[in-house]
């Protein structure tokens, strides 16, 4: 686009990417309202310079919104050498940051989260039905095993699956994954051993999450602007919200139908509900072209090429994936021992330490919808590291000299729960600001995938620590700290999410802005 002649703008997020060239502000149009395509036989060029004259002319929050939203006008120029192939796309003159489109991206966002969130986070009710009812001579560790290997699967399969999305359809992907999980649910239904479970509550369950999730999750960012903080915070409480209502219409079914029949009806209902996902779906970047061979020119199999490492030679990506990483060997160690540590601490009963992560969940809901509104206030990078380093701080504040106090356990669950949410839900955001909207699935996949090793080891060893405490000083009947054995699980989880933290501190001042008030 060599005739746009205006000085470039400077970008923040990468100083050393070529800054894309804006015409001069336009005042007498609305920045949010793009100008519809022109019918006289205009250029594709000029078409795409109207657009960007409108955009360019958007102010939000002081700033210039081509300053704050360049990988969205990088996108929309990208659309010349790509492909709609999936028919869903519109055009790039749709209104953004409101409309139709940009709240059906957020409602098939929410409802995506809902389904893949809610099934994972209620299979403690099914592991108490099983051990009870079906496996009653299986150990708690083997079953725990099905619903470990869910999640596992569905962020490995996001190496691929993101750029599978990108190269086809967002449709198709998410409704693909719904058959997939409404498959992999009822088919479990019908096991009589627990391998079988582990292929279909298991593997063939976390596929179709995986297709589900990735997609989902990455199209309310190429509709929202202004806001995008808030309506991918938004996006991301179902998974809070799914998590009460899975648990609580399981709780309900069990007793009454059996697993059988409850895994029917969690199937085909969470099968309807990704459907009607797949169905709402609308992206303003089109499908990516097939990679050509470099040699001949002819196109290569749309699966070529489909894991990219290229973004391992990124220091912002390296910086953000280790701290992605990290991040899951402790987020769990709170649900997984707050309960056992109310029984052996303070004595309480089960229903009490129920109520106390209730509590934490209903935080996290929060945390996750208002740290997006505050992200967009105060620089989405500012508030994503903001929320981590309070999470790490929770557990030497709170939990780690709470001993007996109901106070400050309540104050733990409230706090961690608030800001652990918040950074769940800023990971899309910051993402796409840094990377851009147009490959958003695919980094996704490649940031989630590096969190197997944490959610699979992360719980296993803060276990480990409480047991070797235990041992080592239960016989002299004192403990080094009011938490008794859960002193290290607790050291431990605080301070693995603090070293993560580092990397982000690296990221936001030592590669985007050193000054200390900048909002990015």
């Amino acid at each position: 686009m060599s005739d746009r002649s205006a000085t470039p703008l400077q970008d923040v997020r990468d100083p050393g990417s070529p800054a894309l060239p804006l015409p001069a502000r336009d005042s007498t149009v609305d920045p949010l309202v793009p100008r519809p395509a022109s019918t006289s036989g205009s250029s594709s060029n000029d078409q795409l310079v109207d657009l960007e004259r409108n955009l360019a002319g958007a102010i939000v929050d002081g700033k210039p919104l081509d300053q704050l939203e360049r990988s969205t006008l990088k996108a929309l120029d990208d659309e010349e050498n790509a492909d709609a192939l999936d028919g869903t796309a519109p055009s790039r003159y749709d209104r953004i940051d409101g409309g139709l489109y940009a709240w059906m991206a957020v409602a098939a966002s929410f409802l995506v989260t809902f389904v893949v969130f809610g099934v994972q986070l209620s299979f403690g009710v099914f592991q108490r039905y099983y051990l009870a009812v079906d496996y009653p001579n299986a150990s708690p560790s083997q079953v725990s095993l099905v619903g470990t290997i869910g999640p596992a699967v569905m962020f490995f399969m996001g190496l691929v699956v993101g750029r599978v999305a990108e190269r086809t359809s967002y449709q198709l992907v998410v409704g693909t994954g719904a058959g997939f999980v409404g498959a992999g649910l009822i088919l479990a239904s019908f096991a009589t051993q627990l391998w079988q479970l582990a292929l279909t509550q298991g593997v063939l369950f976390g596929l179709g999450t995986s297709m589900a999730f990735f997609p989902g999750i990455s199209v309310p960012a190429q509709w929202w602007v202004k806001r995008r903080a808030l309506a991918v915070g938004i996006s991301i409480s179902g998974s809070g919200v799914g998590g009460i209502a899975y648990v609580q219409l399981l709780s309900a079914l069990l007793p009454k139908i059996g697993s059988a029949w409850t895994l029917r009806v969690c199937g085909s209902l969470s099968l309807f509900l990704l459907g009607l996902a797949a169905a709402m779906i609308r992206t303003r970047v089109p499908s990516s072209r097939a990679p050509v061979d470099p040699n001949t020119g002819r196109p290569l199999p749309w699966y070529h090429g489909l894991v990219d490492f290229g973004f391992l030679r990124n220091p912002k990506f390296l910086a953000q994936l280790w701290c992605v990483a990290l991040f899951p060997f402790a987020f769990n160690n709170p649900y997984f021992y707050l309960p056992s540590y109310v029984s052996s601490v303070l004595g309480e009963s089960p229903s009490w330490a129920a109520t106390l992560l209730t509590v934490s969940n209903v935080a996290s809901i929060a945390g996750r919808i208002l740290s997006g509104y505050f992200a967009d206030a105060m620089g989405n990078v500012n508030m994503y590291l903001l929320t981590i380093l309070i999470s790490a701080a929770s557990f030497f504040a709170f939990w780690l000299p709470a001993g007996d106090s109901a106070v400050l356990l309540y104050l733990f669950a409230i706090v961690y729960g608030f800001f652990s949410g918040g950074f769940f839900s800023l990971n899309t955001t910051v993402t796409a600001q840094l990377y851009g909207v147009a490959k958003l699935p695919s980094i996704l996949g490649m940031l989630y995938s590096s969190m197997v090793i944490g959610n699979l080891a992360g719980t296993p060893i803060a276990g480990a620590l409480v047991t070797a405490a235990r041992n080592a000083f239960k016989e002299t009947g004192s403990w080094p700290t009011s938490a008794h054995e859960y002193f290290g699980a607790i050291l431990f989880s605080g301070l693995v999410i603090l070293v993560g933290a580092t990397s982000l501190l690296y990221l936001r001042y030592g590669l985007l802005d050193r000054r200390f008030t900048a909002r990015i």
